[in-house]
């Protein structure tokens, strides 16, 4: 039986910023993609005789939110140091998703529906949100 593990990837990759001791490759920062390919090893190893396939979805902007509430989400880059710590994930964001090109590439045909809602809905939704349509679809 083939199982989905549905990841926020911002929930991961910034926690893997907040957890791991820092790496890096001369001035880029790797901790970040490192723990996040880690953890998404550890949780597609399974050892009853099921598939797992990890969905990563991403986060959009989702200004319309902002439009709506100028305080939503505001206080999250009020000081230099979570300013810092912030910029120096999302310098690794896109060498997490880079290698996760590479892993959707394995498992083509299993995720090509979860792939176009992924890509359909991100600009506009939480992850959380994704992850409830999704489900609903998958289950379909």
């Amino acid at each position: 039986m083939t199982q989905f593990v549905l990841i926020d990837g911002n929930s991961v990759g910034y926690a893997q910023q907040l957890g791991m001791t820092r790496l890096s490759v001369g001035e880029q920062s790797t901790h970040a993609i490192y723990g996040f390919l880690l953890a998404l090893r550890k949780l597609s190893i399974d050892t009853t005789t099921s598939q797992r396939i990890p969905i990563v979805l991403w986060d959009g902007a989702a200004s319309w939110r902002k439009e709506i509430d100028p305080s939503y989400k505001s206080n999250r880059r009020n000081d230099e140091a979570k300013i810092a710590v912030k910029d120096d994930y999302s310098s690794q964001v896109p060498f997490i998703r880079e290698a996760l090109k590479n892993t959707r590439e394995e498992v083509e045909g299993l995720v090509d529906s979860a792939r176009s809602l992924e890509k359909s809905v991100e600009s506009l939704r939480e992850t959380s949100e994704c992850v409830g349509i999704l489900v609903s679809r998958l289950g379909e």
